[in-house]
């Protein structure tokens, strides 16, 4: 394990961040509810994969070899409690990492 999940990849938050992440030679799997524009993004550079908050049958294989998570919430999100399932799941997965691993969440705002 030694890779960042990073969701919202095209966006302008998320985008800067797998760029920056590429740039210094860190693996990372950008994850998106539509994936298209990051395929068309980072081809081969970065593990493409299919993610929804709302939807935990996407979790494992975004979570797949990943021991870091950059995270700015989605505005598509209606209600801020939809991530608490995702959360759940990294808590369990944290659990089972050694102590020198950093999870890491930036939570912004949420539709409400």
């Amino acid at each position: 394990m030694d890779r960042i999940l990073i969701t919202g990849a095209s966006g302008n938050v998320g985008k800067y961040e797998a760029q920056y992440a590429l740039k210094n030679s860190q693996q990372i799997s950008v994850a998106g509810t539509q994936i298209d524009g990051p395929i068309q993004i980072y081809k081969n550079t970065a593990k493409i994969v299919q993610f929804d908050f709302t939807d935990s049958t996407t979790f494992d294989a975004a979570l797949e070899d990943v021991d870091r998570v950059f995270y700015y919430a989605s505005t598509h999100l209606e209600n801020p409690e939809d991530i608490k399932p995702f959360i759940d799941k990294l808590k369990s997965i944290l659990k089972r990492l050694d102590s020198h691993t950093v999870i890491f969440v930036l939570v912004s705002l949420c539709k409400k």
